[in-house]
């Protein structure tokens, strides 16, 4: 295995959708699994592609698909019409009745819950409706239903904020500025998802120590980087890397990949989507190697309203 060092080029959480398909049996999980994955690398293929063609592209581009598909999957239930196949359609929901969908939305989230005991996947939404305002219960039933959303007052983004720095356990203490509520605002729905795993195999602290590490821009620093020897699933073609670091007792994991050399990170965005993904996690095999990875946190916030508008 080659040593995995330089430009990282991106990390994908796979507490992975194909585990929750093989926990919950219906045809319907799978199809909106599947649909999760298809929204999301469209959704990342955007941001992406708008990120580095900017000026000054942004350090880390780090979003969770399966928040703003499973916020959009509950609005279906208020839409109508050609704005229910509008939607439908950017989503890729595959043709699912309203009924399948919220059902296998139901089952798919219970199942990444409860996919390791070892590793805390938390997943909430919640409704905030202006106040005198009221909400036909044919809307508000289904997603108390399938989502377990409950309709609260909105008094502010105060309110949302409380609502979800409590849900990721102060990870995000702030999503809306005050600005943002208008009174032109009807509802804020809002999906939060907390996960906190541990490495099945955490990587030795002495073994941590600065080396270079390469930039989008062709420039190279020193920073701390981890290693750990071991056997590893790992897969590579002529394009990129990747390799697959398990949480908790390893039904979940974290996917890194990383361009070929010689190569750079446009390349692999641009032939990177759903059916290339299914197709390296599915070409991961087990072998030993050396892995050096650089320490890193992400943080990321944006406006999506103009990228999702393009998107139909």
């Amino acid at each position: 295995m080659k040593t995995l060092r330089g430009l990282l080029a991106i990390a994908l959480s796979a507490w992975t959708l194909a585990n929750a398909r093989a926990a919950a049996a219906p045809a319907e999980v799978s199809q909106v699994a599947d649909s999760v994955n298809r929204f999301g690398f469209s959704l990342f293929s955007r941001l992406a592609a708008e990120n580095l063609a900017g000026p000054k592209p942004a350090e880390n581009l780090f979003i969770s698909p399966a928040s703003v598909a499973w916020a959009f999957d509950m609005l279906l239930n208020g839409a109508d019409g050609l704005t229910l196949e509008a939607m439908a359609k950017a989503l890729e929901t595959g043709g699912l009745s309203l009924a399948q969908l919220n059902a296998a939305n139901l089952a798919l989230r219970q199942s990444l819950e409860s996919a390791d005991p070892k590793v805390e996947i938390a997943i909430a939404n919640g409704l905030f409706g202006k106040a005198g305002m009221s909400f036909l219960p044919a809307f508000l039933e289904p997603v108390r239903q399938y989502y377990a959303a409950k309709l609260a007052a909105l008094e502010g983004a105060e309110t949302v904020n409380a609502w979800v720095n409590e849900k990721t356990r102060g990870k995000i203490p702030t999503i809306l500025r005050s600005e943002n509520i208008t009174p032109q605002t009807i509802l804020v729905l809002v999906n939060a998802i907390y996960f906190k795993g541990l490495w099945e195999k955490p990587f030795p602290k002495a073994a941590t120590a600065p080396q270079t590490f390469h930039l989008l821009d062709g420039s190279a620093k020193p920073h701390p980087m981890m290693s750990r020897s071991a056997r590893f699933r790992y897969y590579e073609d002529a394009a990129l890397q990747a390799i697959r670091l398990p949480y908790g007792s390893g039904r979940l994991g974290m996917i890194v990949l990383l361009p070929a050399k010689g190569s750079g990170l446009k390349a692999l965005l641009a032939g990177l989507d759903a059916g290339r993904w299914r197709s390296l996690v599915s070409g991961l095999k087990e072998r030993p190697g050396k892995l050096v990875l650089p320490r890193f946190k992400a943080e990321y916030a944006a406006e999506l309203s103009r990228t999702l508008k393009a998107m139909g």
